[in-house]
């Protein structure tokens, strides 16, 4: 994933979680089912045990149009703005 650049949600959560256990955070990892087309789809994200805070959602996605997962405890914002995701969001269709 880090040599493409790019990966399934599942995959930069698992990363994510490794590189915060690394530096000492307590991480975990979620999932989010939600509505796509007449189905739905499963997003994989995380949450770290921030000093102070607590247990804290965070999405490796990043902010992309029609994304807000902006790092901003402690507010959490972790799904895509329209409340669904589609496959170009990162998303694994199940």
């Amino acid at each position: 994933m880090l040599r493409h650049r790019t990966g399934f949600c599942y995959a930069k959560s698992h990363l994510l979680a490794a590189l915060l256990r690394a530096n000492g955070l307590p991480a975990g990892f979620c999932y989010q089912r939600l509505a796509h087309g007449s189905g739905y789809c499963l997003h994989g994200f995380n949450a770290v045990e921030l000093p102070g805070i607590g247990w804290y959602r965070i999405d490796a996605r990043g902010n992309k149009p029609g994304i807000d997962a902006a790092f901003d405890p402690p507010s959490v914002s972790t799904r895509s703005t329209e409340g669904r995701c589609p496959e170009q969001h990162g998303c694994v269709r199940a």
